[in-house]
């Protein structure tokens, strides 16, 4: 299984693709203008994925570890956007 992990902050891009649970890549991109199409570098670069996991500032008092995204959650983040709109 191939699981890519993203941090994607306001100019920068950092991220871990994992295989069978072994890191085989990170990068760190700095300077981002764009990062739909950074993001689509990097999934180019790194080809295909099972998995994609990232990382979310706040979770508040709702999310205090790893969950599945689904409408609650979104509904959830959205509400929360205000603690960090970036």
């Amino acid at each position: 299984m191939r699981i890519l992990i993203l941090n994607s902050g306001s100019s920068s891009i950092k991220y871990t693709l994992f295989e069978d649970n072994q890191a085989v890549k990170s990068d760190l991109i700095e300077r981002v203008e764009n990062h739909e199409h950074t993001i689509h570098g990097v999934l180019d670069t790194i080809g295909t994925i099972d998995a994609v996991g990232h990382r979310v500032v706040h979770g508040a008092e709702e999310y205090h570890e790893s969950v599945l995204i689904d409408e609650k959650v979104i509904e959830t983040i959205e509400k929360l956007i205000y603690l960090a709109p970036l």
